[in-house]
């Protein structure tokens, strides 16, 4: 894989940043993940992972993949994610 290009000055400050992997079912959005988020931890900029698969089998009930399924876990990804940029994390 190439290289992850993090400025020396934390890009993550006051605002948090969200990374949002999309593509096909198997394509590698999980391990790029894991790439990235060896990548800036190595620099100093400390990542949280939020994984679509975990995520999806931890809520209250067995989400699919059908399309209203989908849906569901996408609004609740970005709800997370919303989360995560408002305390000022990288995710």
């Amino acid at each position: 894989m190439g290289s992850i290009n993090v400025s020396s000055q934390n890009p993550v400050q006051e605002n948090g940043v969200v990374i949002w992997i999309t593509g096909l079912p198997a394509c590698g959005k999980t391990s790029l993940g894991h790439h990235l988020l060896q990548g800036f931890t190595k620099r100093g900029v400390p990542p949280l992972l939020l994984d679509g698969d975990l995520l999806r089998s931890e809520g209250d009930e067995m989400l699919t993949y059908s399309e209203a399924d989908r849906s569901k876990a996408s609004r609740t990804e970005s709800d997370r994610a919303l989360v995560v940029a408002i305390s000022g994390a990288l995710g």
